[in-house]
């Protein structure tokens, strides 16, 4: 409680909203009523959206799911929004798309992350062809070409080592060309080691001169 006072004053005090709340992972054990309490604070802090990730090999039952998260944001003027990860069983673009459909709900979105859709191997044209009304916003960084050997390596590589945008070598505007113009960018760049050398103030500071550089540049023309 503590906390969401501090939260709710700091907001208060600056120009600073809240874009989205993570995460909700869709199990087979999966019961709506236990998040009930983020789902609250989401709405009380005045979140727009809401990450989910579909952790069951079952499909139609990860729709199930889904559906019974979007009702329950719904309710809280949230939408809900589907990242789909290289290492869990909603793995690529295809398998995410078919839970948003399959939910068929007006808050159901699909959430796309540079670095996911990169590593997975998804198709440009395929991600072109969505609706584009399942776009609420991005999450944006850079990383090496190549990717990691490893699923181990991978999952530290998301959570520890992202880059600045323009530092490395994912199609970066491609993905973002791909997608509707005017949704917000949410930058998505995790680095341990950057952070602890330079100290977080520092490190958000560069994050944000890095992305309004790169949007900026060659005619891309940022979002948020």
């Amino acid at each position: 409680a503590r906390r969401l006072r501090e939260t709710k004053r700091a907001l208060a005090n600056s120009s600073v909203e809240v874009l989205d709340v993570e995460l909700i992972r869709l199990t087979p054990t999966f019961d709506i009523h236990q998040f009930d309490a983020l789902l609250d604070v989401s709405a009380e802090i005045g979140a727009r959206h809401l990450i989910a990730q579909g952790s069951d090999s079952q499909l139609d039952r990860v729709i199930e799911h889904f559906g019974q998260l979007c009702d329950a944001a719904a309710k809280r003027n949230l939408t809900a929004d589907i990242e789909f990860v290289t290492w869990t069983e909603t793995a690529d673009l295809t398998r995410a798309a078919q839970i948003v459909s399959g939910a068929r709900r007006d808050n159901a979105g699909l959430l796309i992350d540079t670095l996911h859709f990169s590593r997975s191997n998804c198709d440009l044209q395929e991600l072109e062809k969505l609706p584009r009304s399942w776009f609420n916003y991005a999450q944006v960084c850079d990383a090496p070409a190549e990717p990691p050997a490893t699923r181990d390596e991978l999952i530290h590589a998301a959570r520890n080592e992202r880059l600045f945008l323009g530092a490395g070598g994912l199609d970066v505007r491609g993905i973002l060309h791909a997608l509707p113009p005017d949704i917000p960018y949410s930058l998505e760049i995790p680095n341990a080691a950057l952070a602890k050398q330079i100290g977080l103030a520092e490190f958000a500071r560069v994050t944000l001169r890095t992305a309004q550089q790169f949007l900026h540049s060659r005619g891309s023309s940022p979002s948020a």
